[in-house]
């Protein structure tokens, strides 16, 4: 029956006086119903007794004797006293025990809570309960699910049995006198702070009962499966603290460290870690985490040190870890992470420098190209998925172009380099034209002798045995030949550039590398050997291979711009020059980044360069292999039988590129040497103009048509006249010794000047030149003679010769008479009208 809330104020035995055996439930709540609890009566079925909120007094009976079967009971807020006693947790069936609000002052020797086995709501709140909770409680942890001791005399420790209750449980110990210096135990404090669990422990925020760092530690340490760690020394020790925990280093009882690496963790790595809000340094690498990285890692805020590495995390890094502004070092590779990492933009590699900030950007990954390495354009380190690691960084010229792009400025470069080499010369050689102009006027035979001269230079620069040497001559089907040849060297070339494309997501890249970021140390460490030395030998290696080639192309470019060849010549040293330097450059630059990517010993170094420097090699093999199929047709477009009578007549041989193209060739196209002969032709003039001066002298002495000067011993014919004054256009030089017997010509820049290609030739282009004179052997006057001949003599014809004009001389040594025979050297002068 239900009685609750009135104004009854009878005693409770008079109540239950004369009521039916067969009730179920009473409810007197809220009444004013005093007396003890006690009645005669029986109730053998009463399942629920309420009467709390009344005026009852006196101890606890024993009331499993008058309601065997109560299951619910209720007596909160009355005045019983005594203690809570055997009588009463002898129910066995009793699930609700509500005793708040009374004056109970302790739990009886006779009281076994444990007994109470189908309890789940057990309150006794607000007594005077004391001074040590029951330890018993927790063997009610499986059915019990309220837990209300507040507001009571309770003391000294929380048991940790309580801990074991179910973590949806609700427990109240708020109200006591417990010792502060005792934190509660951990399981307790765990309550409803567990993710996923609903329960409430009342002290859990008050950190000098329970830090909330140390339950944080405490899942992170369930997650991680710690019972299988390799330590774990103190780890969720009840009552002390967790900076006494292996691994754990706190500052002012704040969590700033945690270091676990190679400690065999399992499990995942727990959201509660973003409660360790001074968390500085997280260090759980060379671990066996599986799963996701939680995304409450971006909580931590105050984190400089992350270190996940060696693990087994799966899928994509949270984005929130882009909050961590602190980090100083991040390394996350070794694990199977894909998608995009993105770290704060304003971090910057400080103490561990290319360490800082690594995962597996590199390639080959462990997932092949699909979805391929990690996205990670903040990182200083990538590595793949052998464990090997390349720094992140690109060449400071990378920033802005590849080394694909690179290259065509370079040879662009080198292109405007060689056309303004051709600018300076062209200039140059005007200038000095224009000056020489005032000295000598050059004779068309000189500028053609002079031509001749550089193209065959030009041969020997290029490299006979070279397809290069076809661009100097003008035959379609050779410039074909090497154009083609050129095009192939560049296109051999193109993949080494390609290959060596700075590109560490890429796996068809040859890039090796070279580091290692193993899982004992935080820094990465270069295992490559390369020294500067071995850069050393590269360089000498490549300047002694393409440094000649270089040096010949800029020469051709030079002679691109001289004015004595004619346009098409001149375009042809051009070209061939501009091609033989920008493939000597092309090659040097290939070998240079290609083992920038791939060297990782001096020793192959040299060896890659070794290598490339064969495709330099290859416009010989094609020359060799054009020479062996028609070699007619090889000797008609290079002239070389022309090259080689002038080899055999005495001029040092001109042999292939790479063994003929000395350094510093002495041919006759010094302009140098020639400004030396022009300032002698000057003194030779004036000596012969004196000795003309003499000869006229001698001659109005003596009255004779010719004279002979006593003093130096030369014929002088009549008709000389001082101002017959040899032309310094046609006379280069004279050396007539001091006796007077020997004249030596110098021939300069007239139609009989000498060749440069050699003494050889400078005697036959002697000898061609002009008409053999006349000479008076009848003579036995010693000494130098001079005969006159008329212009009919000197032309051959038989008309009578114009008025006598101005004249000038060419001085020649016409004598074929052995030196043994003959008492001086005969000069002859040949006088042509002007």
């Amino acid at each position: 029956f239900d009685l609750s809330s009135n104004v009854i104020s009878q005693d409770l035995a008079v109540l239950f006086i004369d009521k039916p055996q067969n009730i179920e439930e009473i409810d007197l709540s809220g009444n004013a119903i005093s007396g003890s609890i006690q009645t005669s009566e029986q109730f053998d079925f009463v399942r629920r007794l309420a009467i709390g909120s009344n005026r009852l007094s006196g101890a606890l009976p024993n009331l499993q004797s008058k309601f065997p079967n109560l299951v619910d009971l209720d007596l909160s807020s009355n005045m019983i006293t005594g203690s809570i006693n055997g009588g009463l947790t002898n129910h066995l069936i009793l699930k609700t025990l509500d005793l708040s609000g009374n004056m109970l002052t302790s739990f009886d020797e006779t009281a076994v809570l444990s007994n109470l086995l189908q309890l789940n709501h057990m309150d006794l709140s607000n007594n005077e309960l004391g001074p040590v909770i029951p330890r018993e409680i927790g063997k009610l942890k499986d059915k019990l699910t309220v837990l209300d001791l507040s507001n009571n005399n309770f003391v000294s420790t929380i048991p940790s049995e309580i801990g074991s209750l179910q973590s949806d449980a609700t427990v109240r110990l708020a109200g006591n006198q417990f010792d502060s210096t005792f934190l509660a135990p951990l399981s307790v404090c765990s309550i409803g702070h567990l993710p996923d669990s609903v329960g409430y422990f009342d002290l859990s925020d008050q950190p000098k009962y329970c830090p909330p760092e140390r339950v944080a530690l405490a899942d992170f340490y369930n997650e991680a499966k710690g019972l299988e760690w390799t330590e774990s020394l103190s780890w969720l020790d009840d009552y002390n603290s967790h900076c006494l925990w292996k691994g754990v280093t706190c500052e002012d009882g704040r969590t700033i460290k945690i270091e676990l690496r190679a400690n065999g963790l399992s499990g995942r790595l727990s959201s509660s870690i973003g409660m360790l809000k001074d968390l500085r340094v997280l260090d759980i690498s060379d671990n066996d985490i599986k799963d996701t990285i939680p995304s409450e890692i971006g909580l931590l805020e105050q984190l400089e040190f992350l270190k996940l590495s060696f693990n087994q995390f799966q899928r994509e890094v949270p984005p929130d870890i882009e909050n961590l502004r602190k980090l100083k070092l991040f390394q996350a590779h070794g694990n199977r992470i894909t998608g995009t990492v993105t770290l704060f933009a304003g971090l910057e590699p400080d103490e561990f420098e290319e360490s800082s900030y690594v995962t597996d950007c590199g390639s080959p990954s462990f997932f092949g190209n699909d979805p391929g390495p990690v996205n990670c354009t903040s990182c200083t380190m990538c590595c793949n998925e052998f464990e090997e690691c390349y720094p992140s960084n690109k060449n400071s010229f990378l920033e802005w172009k590849d080394y694909e792009d690179f290259g065509w400025i370079l040879l662009a470069c080198v292109i405007a380099y060689l056309c303004l080499l051709n600018g300076v010369s062209a200039f140059l050689d005007y200038r000095k034209n224009r000056g020489q102009r005032r000295i000598v006027r050059r004779s068309s035979g000189y500028i053609r002798q002079k031509s001749a001269a550089d193209e065959k230079y030009a041969i020997q620069s290029m490299g006979e045995g070279s397809v290069y040497s076809f661009f100097l001559h003008n035959n379609k089907l050779a410039w074909s030949i090497a154009l083609i040849t050129v095009a192939i060297q560049f296109w051999l070339l193109h993949p080494f550039i390609i290959a060596a494309e700075f590109d560490l997501s890429d796996d068809m890249k040859d890039l090796v590398y070279t580091w290692k970021c193993d899982r004992v140390s935080d820094e990465c460490e270069d295992l490559g050997d390369l020294t500067w030395q071995g850069w050393f030998l590269f360089g000498l290696l490549m300047t002694a291979y393409m440094g000649k080639d270089i040096v010949c192309g800029a020469k051709m470019i030079i002679l691109s711009g001289k004015s004595r060849h004619g346009v098409s010549q001149r375009i042809r040293f051009f070209v061939g020059g501009s091609l033989l330097g920008c493939v000597s450059v092309y090659i040097f630059y290939a070998s240079t980044i290609y083992n920038i990517s791939i060297a990782t010993t001096n020793t192959e170094l040299i060896y890659n360069a070794v290598i490339i420097l064969f495709i330099m090699e290859m416009d010989e093999r094609v020359f060799d292999t054009i020479d062996a199929m028609n070699q007619k047709w090889v000797d008609r477009v290079t002239k070389r039988k022309e090259l080689d009578e002038i080899t055999m007549s005495g001029r040092p041989s001109i042999a292939g590129k790479s063994k003929a193209r000395p350094a510093k060739d002495k041919l006759n196209d010094d302009d140098s040497e020639n400004d030396k002969v022009y300032e002698e032709m000057y003194e030779l003039k004036r000596k012969l103009f004196e000795m003309e001066k003499s000869m006229n002298s001698v001659k109005e002495h003596c009255g004779m048509s010719t004279s002979t000067s006593s003093s130096t011993g030369t014929t002088v014919d009549t008709n000389l006249h001082s101002s017959d004054s040899l032309s310094l256009s046609q006379v280069t030089a004279a050396e007539i010794n001091s006796s007077g017997t020997t004249v030596k010509e110098k021939l300069g820049e007239s139609a009989c000047s000498a060749s440069p290609l050699g003494d050889a030739a400078e005697q036959s282009e002697v000898e061609d030149c002009g008409k053999t004179l006349p000479q008076d052997h009848g003579t036995d006057q010693k000494g130098p003679q001079v005969t006159e001949l008329s212009q009919s003599e000197v032309t051959g014809s038989s008309e009578s010769p114009p008025p006598k004009q101005p004249v000038e001389g060419i001085l020649r040594d016409t004598s074929d008479t052995p030196d043994d025979q003959r008492n001086g050297s005969q000069v002859t002068f040949v006088l042509d009208p002007k």
